[in-house]
C-alpha cells in the first residue's frame, strides 16, 4: 500500500508518516526513547512506567476523503518527562504559537527573541533553581522599562543535563527561558527601546542577585516571528537525550528522578499581553493542557474523513510501527 504514511519493507507495511511540508513525524524515535525512559521510571514511579511503556502502544489513520490519511486516535500516557507527549505538546505549542504570531503581524507588531538563563546548579538545586527563575521572569514582566517596550510575551523554561564527562559542568542542570516579545515598530528607534546591556541588567536585577548570571549566556535579537524563531521558542521542557546516559544506566535513574521531582505540577508555559489576548480571541485551548495530543496544526481533523481505517501497532523487536 501506498500512501503519505506508510511504505512496504520486506512484505511489511511500515509507518513513515509525514508532516504537510514532506518531513518525516519520529515517532519510532520517540517511541524507542520512552520505553528507555519508562524502564527507567520502574525505579522512580512504578506508576507512571506502566503507563509510559504502553504510551502509542498503536496509531490509528483515517483516510481522507480527497485523498491522503490523517492520524485519528492514540493513547498517550501524559507523564511529563516522556518523550513521546513531550513531542506531541510542542507540536500543539507551535501550533498555537504560530497562529497567535500571525495574527500579531497582521496588527503591526514586530518581535524580538530573548534567552535568559543562570549558571548551571546542581540536581540537587535544581528545584529551587526553577522557583527562582520563573518568579524573576515575573518580576521582570512587572519592571516599568519592561511594560513601557514590550506589548505582549511568550515564555518557555527548558532544562538541559551536561552529560559530557569531559566538560567542567558534567552532571549539572542548565535552566533557561526561551522568550518572544510583541513590540511597536517604533520601538526599535524609540524611546523605550532597551539595549542589550539594559537587559542583563534588568535580568540579574530580578533574580535579587541570587544566582550568577553569565552575560555570554544570555541573548536578545530582533526576529521575524518565522517558522526557525517559533520551533526555537516553543521547544521541549527536558529532551530523552537529557535523561538518558548511555554509559550509565544509575545515572540514567538518578537524572530521572531529579527532573520528575524538580518538574513536578510546574507551569513552564506563560502568555502575557497581546499575545494572550490574541490566544483568547482565537479560542485556542489551553497551551500546556494534555486533552488533546492527537491533533496539531497540520493534524486537525478539517478534512471530512472516511471511516476506513488503519492501525499500526508499535513492534519493539523491530522499533518501528508496522500495519
Amino acid at each position: 500500500m501506498k500512501s503519505n504514511i506508510c511504505q512496504e519493507v520486506n512484505s511489511v507495511v511500515v509507518l513513515d508518516d509525514k508532516s504537510a511540508t514532506g518531513k518525516t513525524r519520529p515517532w519510532a524515535i520517540h517511541k524507542a526513547n520512552a520505553q528507555i525512559v519508562a524502564e527507567a521510571y520502574a525505579s522512580v514511579d512504578y506508576d507512571k512506567a506502566v503507563r509510559m511503556f504502553s504510551c502509542a502502544d498503536y496509531l490509528v489513520y483515517k483516510k481522507k476523503e480527497g485523498g491522503g490519511l490523517m492520524l485519528h486516535d492514540a493513547r498517550f500516557c501524559r507523564v511529563r518527562l516522556c518523550p513521546i507527549c513531550q513531542w506531541r505538546r510542542s507540536l500543539k505549542t507551535f501550533a498555537q504559537m504560530s497562529k497567535v504570531i500571525s495574527v500579531a503581524k497582521s496588527e503591526g507588531y514586530e518581535f524580538i527573541m530573548l534567552t535568559l538563563t543562570i549558571q548551571n546548579v546542581s540536581g540537587d538545586s535544581l528545584s529551587e533553581a526553577l522557583t527562582d527563575i520563573l518568579q524573576a521572569f515575573n518580576r521582570l514582566s512587572k519592571y516599568k522599562a519592561f511594560k513601557d517596550a514590550v506589548k505582549g510575551w511568550y515564555r518557555g523554561c527548558e532544562v538541559t543535563h551536561n552529560l559530557n564527562p569531559e566538560s567542567e559542568w558534567f552532571d549539572t542542570f542548565h535552566p533557561h527561558l526561551h522568550i518572544i516579545l510583541a513590540v511597536k515598530k517604533s520601538y526599535f528607534s524609540g524611546k523605550y527601546y532597551i539595549k542589550q546591556e539594559k537587559w542583563f541588567d534588568l535580568w540579574e536585577k530580578a533574580l535579587k542577585h541570587k544566582h550568577i548570571v553569565r552575560r555570554e549566556d544570555q541573548h536578545v535579537n530582533k526576529c521575524y516571528g518565522d517558522y526557525k524563531s517559533v520551533a526555537e521558542a516553543c521547544k521541549y521542557t527536558t529532551k530523552a537525550k537529557d535523561i538518558i546516559c548511555k554509559e550509565s544506566w544509575q545515572m540514567t535513574v538518578d537524572t530521572l528522578a531529579i527532573l520528575d521531582n524538580a518538574l513536578n505540577k510546574r507551569r513552564f508555559i506563560g502568555l502575557g499581553g497581546i499575545f494572550k489576548d490574541i490566544h483568547k480571541q482565537l479560542n485556542l485551548s489551553d497551551i500546556e493542557a494534555d486533552e488533546d495530543l492527537v491533533h496539531t496544526d497540520d493534524e486537525a481533523e478539517t478534512d471530512e474523513l472516511s471511516n476506513e481505517e488503519l492501525c499500526f501497532f508499535w513492534n519493539g523487536y523491530n522499533q518501528r510501527y508496522e500495519l
